[in-house]
C-alpha cells in the first residue's frame, strides 16, 4: 500500500532530479540537524506530520540533561539565510 501523497511527491521530486534525504519519523529527534550551518547543505526542508516537541525533546537532553540547540530556530535561521539568498 503507498503511502498516500508522500509517495507521489517524493516521485515526482525524484522524476525532476531532486536528491532526496527522509528521516523517518522515529528517527527525527535524534537525526534532525542541530544548527542551521547543518540545514544549510539543503536546498530546500519540507517538514511534514511533526509537532514541535518531536524535534524539540532530543532524548539525550530529556533523558540525561545534555544541553542541545533549539531546532526551531535553527529553522528560523536557515529560512531567514535562504530567503535573503
Amino acid at each position: 500500500m503507498k503511502d498516500f501523497y508522500a509517495d507521489r511527491f517524493f516521485e515526482v521530486l525524484k522524476n525532476q532530479g531532486v536528491e532526496l534525504d527522509t528521516i523517518q519519523t522515529i528517527l527525527r529527534n535524534q537525526k534532525f540537524p542541530q544548527k542551521a550551518e547543518e540545514l544549510s547543505q539543503y536546498d530546500a526542508v519540507v517538514i511534514s506530520d511533526c509537532g514541535s516537541n518531536t524535534l524539540l525533546l532530543d532524548p539525550e537532553m530529556q533523558f540525561k540533561g545534555v544541553r542541545k540547540g533549539n531546532r526551531l530556530l535553527a529553522i528560523q535561521d536557515y529560512v531567514k539565510r535562504v530567503v535573503a539568498y
